[in-house]
């Protein structure tokens, strides 16, 4: 939440790294690939497309990822930079991350 308000005041800089704090926190847990999700918002508005296209990758693969301007079109908010084999290749790369994360943590 802090991560996308820091965007929402145009502290693009301090919202990827506070997003990248909480993805290194919850790292190999489910559920949380949304965090990418804030971290694109950022590194998109820092014009680092490259990352950005990683992370978006990382957020579409979960099912629990609300779409809006990042889930509808990799082409449109990538424009230039993207790129169908490459995007492919992240998106299945970031499916199979997303199906070895760990439900053990939730686990009485």
């Amino acid at each position: 939440m802090l991560s996308r308000a820091l965007v929402d005041d145009g502290r693009f800089i301090a919202a990827r790294d506070t997003a990248a704090i909480a993805i290194t926190m919850t790292e190999g847990l489910c559920r949380f690939a949304y965090l990418h999700r804030h971290r694109a918002a950022a590194e998109l508005a820092i014009g680092d497309t490259t990352a950005a296209e990683h992370d978006l990758a990382m957020a579409l693969s979960t099912r629990n990822f609300m779409s809006g301007a990042f889930g509808d079109s990799a082409s449109i908010v990538l424009g230039r930079h993207y790129n169908t084999a490459r995007w492919s290749a992240l998106v299945d790369s970031a499916q199979h991350a997303g199906t070895s994360c760990s439900n053990d943590w939730a686990t009485p």
